[in-house]
């Protein structure tokens, strides 16, 4: 089958778009090239909708505890430029890097964040700490379930003796269960939750949290205190494998996302569009942002590991969208074909003619950036990252820069070759 052949008919239409496009000024290049602008193009090859981002997984699949040695999990490799699919092992990693390049890690450490208090009915109560809002008041952003039983104004205490009460003040938030609470006790809030907390394993892990959980749901590199979840492509990486990367040259970065709700909250709306994701603390240094913004400028390649490392370098970009390509109609063609067959464009600096306008700035600040298919891409090159639930926000990241189709067919080989899901799953390293 020749390579027209394997090309959407609708395509040879988009061409006839692509070549107006080439000669317009740059800002009405921008404004043609939103899927906005054009739904009667793109809608056909770019997936939009909840339901495209559905499959099956046997529940076999879902693993249940992390691996005994944190690089024995198995590591899928997807070309972008090939669509060709290896099977390695994370252990393999350091094969696929050079002395020069970029890894970029998130250093944020999970809080024992899961507390259970009692009503004085008896009635049971889990809360989720989210997101301290006033540290000298005890006041938190908390999930609570169940939520509607517990009135405003009611007093839940946690321990035999009450030695942490918490007073609901708000009522849910949009129906998900997150309220504002003010704990009382005479210790602060933190050092209660080191006495009464519970590792939050994500409800799919199906047995209570052990100790063993306290080590192995942490990365090694876990440095600043406030996720409620971890960062779990970096949950593969032992001292041993950074070392190795180190003295290969590799450059290993951290910046700071507090994963949190807005991670991991259920898409409900259809049209991806009217999805609203909850904000999330995040940090870059002005040493991180200074080395990313050098090897953008060199040619190097940025690594992230996982989709909050994605989110945060995306968040800090600068305000200069303008002069990536020297080529509109490659920016139409870059759109299109991300959303189609995972073809990989590539990126800036490595792009003939092209400005490396974009940078990232040092800030510290929340986000609730959202990104879906299309999208392009500014900072990371790769991306490492584990298998992700379905209709969840970070598959739809991992969709946007893979490719959707070539991302789908990875996973249904993922499963067929019995790949392990979800936190404490295997991994992927997209190239």
């Amino acid at each position: 089958m020749s390579l027209r052949d394997k090309i959407p008919s609708n395509v040879e239409a988009i061409s006839g778009e692509i070549a107006s496009v080439a000669s317009l000024p740059r800002n009405d290049v921008l404004r043609r090239s939103s899927t906005a602008a054009m739904p009667h193009v793109l809608g056909a090859l770019i997936p939009r909708r909840l339901s495209d981002f559905d499959y099956s997984l046997p529940k076999a699949r879902v693993a249940q505890f992390a691996p005994e040695e944190r690089t024995s999990a198995r590591l899928m490799v997807i070309d972008r430029s090939t669509a060709a699919v290896q099977h390695k092992q994370f252990s393999d990693l350091a094969d696929y890097f050079n002395a020069g390049d970029v890894l970029v890690l998130n250093d944020t450490k999970v809080m024992p964040a899961r507390l259970f208090a009692r009503r004085k009915t008896g009635g049971r109560v889990e809360l989720l700490l989210l997101k301290e809002l006033a540290a000298d008041r005890g006041e938190w952003e908390v999930l609570v379930r169940p939520s509607g039983r517990v009135r405003v104004g009611e007093h839940i205490h946690v321990g035999t003796d009450h030695e942490l009460a918490a007073e609901l003040l708000s009522e849910s938030d949009y129906g998900t269960g997150i309220r504002r609470v003010r704990f009382h006790s005479k210790s602060s809030v933190k050092e209660m939750l080191a006495q009464f907390g519970r590792i939050p394993l994500p409800p799919y892990i199906d047995r209570e949290d052990t100790t063993a959980d306290r080590e192995l749901y942490q990365t090694v590199f876990a440095k600043h205190l406030g996720a409620v979840a971890s960062p779990t492509a970096g949950l593969h990486f032992s001292k041993g494998l950074l070392e190795q990367l180190t003295l290969k040259g590799v450059e290993v970065l951290c910046v700071t996302l507090h994963v949190g709700y807005g991670t991991f909250q259920p898409v409900t709306a259809e049209d991806l569009s009217r999805h609203r994701m909850y904000q999330e603390q995040f940090e870059v240094s002005s040493l991180t942002a200074e080395r990313v913004n050098r090897a953008k400028r060199e040619g190097r390649p940025i690594t992230a590991c996982g989709t909050t490392v994605v989110r945060t370098l995306e968040s800090a970009v600068g305000a200069n969208p303008c002069a990536v390509w020297s080529s509109a109609g490659w920016a139409l063609v870059r759109t299109v074909l991300r959303g189609w067959r995972g073809v990989r464009p590539r990126t800036v600096g490595q792009t003939r003619g092209s400005v490396p306008t974009y940078r990232i700035n040092p800030i510290r600040g929340t986000t609730n950036l959202f990104i879906y298919p299309p999208y392009t891409f500014k900072v990371p090159d790769r991306l490492i990252t584990n298998f992700h639930l379905p209709k969840s926000t970070l598959l739809m990241l991992t969709s946007a820069f893979a490719g959707h189709e070539l991302l789908m067919r990875a996973y249904r080989e993922a499963i067929q070759e019995k790949y392990r899901f979800y936190s404490y799953g295997d991994a992927m390293l997209i190239l």
